[in-house]
C-alpha cells in the first residue's frame, strides 16, 4: 500500500537523522538551511531545488512525526482505497509543492519550513472533499464526526503554528481543490457505468427476444438498435446480433 510506503519513508528519514544526531534540540542550523524551505525567499527554491522534496522528510521531534503520520495513515488509506494510488500521490505531491512555494513567497523571511504537514493536509482534505468517508466502512458515529473533527483539528493547527500557516493553508486548499476534482471524476465514472449497464440490459433483452422468437421477430428499429449496441458493448458471454442473424 502506497500510504504505508510514504509513512515508512518518513520514519526511515527520521531514524537516520536521529542516528546522525540531527533531531530534537541538536538540529544544526546548517542542516535545516540545506534541507528546509527558506521563508520569504523565492530564490531559495531555485538555489536549493531539492528542498522542495527534502523538507518533507525532516521532522523536529517524535511528536511532530507521529501527528503527521497518524493523519497520513487515516486519510491516506481512505483516499487510496476510494480514489486510487494515483490520487494519493497526486495529493501528497501537490500539497508538498504548494506548501513550499507559498511559504517561500509569502512567509516572513528568516524561518525555514520542515515536515510533511502541508502534504498530509492536502491528502486529508482531498479525502474529505472527495467523499471518501462515505465510501469506507466505519461506525456511523465515527463517520458523522470525522469531517467536523478534521476541520477543527486543522483550524487548531493553523492557529498554533502561525510561522508555517501559509504552507499549511496552501496544503489544505490544494487538498480541497483536488478532492472536488476526484469527486467529479468518480461521478463521471459512475455515470458511464450506469449508461453501460442500461445499454447492456437493452441489448440482452433484444437478444433474448431474437433467440426465443427468431431474428425476424425484431422490428427494423430493434434490429438497428441491437447492431449498434452489439458494436458498443462487448460481452463474451452473450451471442452477438450478427451471429443470431446469420443463424436464422
Amino acid at each position: 500500500m502506497t500510504t504505508i510506503l510514504l509513512i515508512a519513508l518518513n520514519v526511515a528519514a527520521f531514524v537516520a537523522l536521529k542516528a546522525a544526531g540531527f533531531v530534537d534540540a541538536s538540529w544544526p542550523d546548517s542542516c535545516v538551511a540545506f534541507a528546509g524551505v527558506h521563508g520569504g525567499c523565492p530564490g531559495a527554491l531555485t538555489a536549493h531545488p531539492w528542498s522542495i522534496v527534502s523538507y518533507l522528510f525532516i521532522h523536529i521531534n517524535v511528536l511532530h512525526l507521529t501527528v503527521n503520520m497518524l493523519w497520513l495513515l487515516a486519510f491516506g488509506t481512505m483516499l487510496e482505497k476510494t480514489a486510487g494510488r494515483g490520487a494519493l500521490l497526486s495529493a501528497f505531491a501537490a500539497g508538498a509543492v504548494a506548501g513550499a512555494v507559498v511559504f517561500a513567497v509569502a512567509a516572513p523571511g528568516g524561518g525555514y519550513l520542515i515536515g510533511s504537514s502541508a502534504a498530509v493536509l492536502a491528502v486529508a482534505f482531498a479525502a474529505l472533499c472527495s467523499g471518501a468517508p462515505a465510501r469506507i466502512e466505519m461506525p456511523h458515529r465515527m463517520r458523522r464526526w470525522l469531517t467536523p473533527a478534521a476541520w477543527v483539528a486543522a483550524g487548531l493547527l493553523l492557529l498554533s503554528q502561525t510561522d508555517a500557516i501559509s504552507a499549511h493553508l496552501a496544503g489544505m486548499l490544494t487538498g480541497i481543490l483536488l478532492g472536488a476534482i476526484f469527486a467529479a471524476q468518480r461521478r463521471r465514472r459512475e455515470q458511464t457505468a450506469r449508461q453501460h449497464a442500461i445499454r447492456l440490459s437493452r441489448r440482452d433483452s433484444l437478444l433474448r427476444k431474437a433467440n426465443t422468437l427468431g431474428f425476424t421477430s425484431l422490428s427494423a428499429a430493434e434490429r438497428q438498435t441491437l447492431f449498434e449496441l452489439s458494436d458498443s458493448v462487448h460481452d463474451n458471454d452473450t451471442e452477438s446480433a450478427t451471429t443470431i442473424a446469420q443463424r436464422q
